[in-house]
Formats: C-alpha cells, structure tokens, sequence
C-alpha cells in the first residue's frame, strides 16, 4: 500500500496528475485504475449542428458537465450525477445555442478543465 505522496505526484506543470496503485487517504482503502481525468476538446468545432467530447474520471465522484456562455451563464447541463471511473462521451447538440464562442466546463471531484467551443450557424 502506497502513502498519499506516492499515489497522486504531479506529471508536470500543468493540472496533470499521475494516480497510481492502492492508497491509504483518510482512513479509506482507495484502488487507482487506469483511467486518468480529461476533457478532450470538442469535435468539430467549430460546430454548426452537433460537437463530441470525452471526459475520464479516475474516482467516482460528483461530475458536472456544462456549457457556459461568454458571460458566465450556464446555458446549458450535460451531466451532473455522481458517475463512475471510465471514459465518458457526449455528444452537444447546438440547434438551442446562438453562434458564438462558449466554454465547456467539467469539474469532478478535485478536478476541473474547460475547452472553448465554437458555434457557427
């Protein structure tokens, strides 16, 4: 069993972290699979009907995934339960959204990323 400094050390400077093994983290027995956390930029984009993304999860925990316009309004939420560790894959329908440039926000847990996305109609 691994101590917390040996099972999450940071891969560079960016928000990268490199999970490994079997931890002890407050008083609980945590498995690290093989899945690290992600957010993929949308494809394609820009986009005038329809834009992917991945996300990856390493821990079960509680995930929001949202659209975000250029005034900080949350426009529109693709995900926001408690999922498990994998690789997830939506797919973002931009028929309701005006054109312009908005952020995909994903947070989970301790992590967060976002990816601008581009609507041209």
């Amino acid at each position: 069993m691994q101590n917390l400094s040996t099972c999450a050390t940071p891969v560079d400077t960016s928000v990268n972290v490199k999970l490994t093994g079997v931890c002890f983290v407050k008083g609980r027995l945590v498995d690290v699979g093989v899945t690290n956390y992600f957010l993929t930029l949308p494809n394609p984009n820009p986009a005038n009907s329809v834009s992917k993304i991945q996300i990856g999860l390493a821990f079960e925990a509680d995930t929001r995934l949202e659209i975000v316009n250029y005034l900080g309004e949350v426009v529109k939420i693709l995900e926001n339960n408690t999922i498990k560790p994998g690789i997830y894959e939506y797919s973002i329908p931009t028929d309701e959204l005006n054109s312009g440039v908005y952020q995909i926000r994903y947070t989970s847990g301790f992590f967060s990323k976002s990816q601008p996305l581009l609507i041209q109609k």
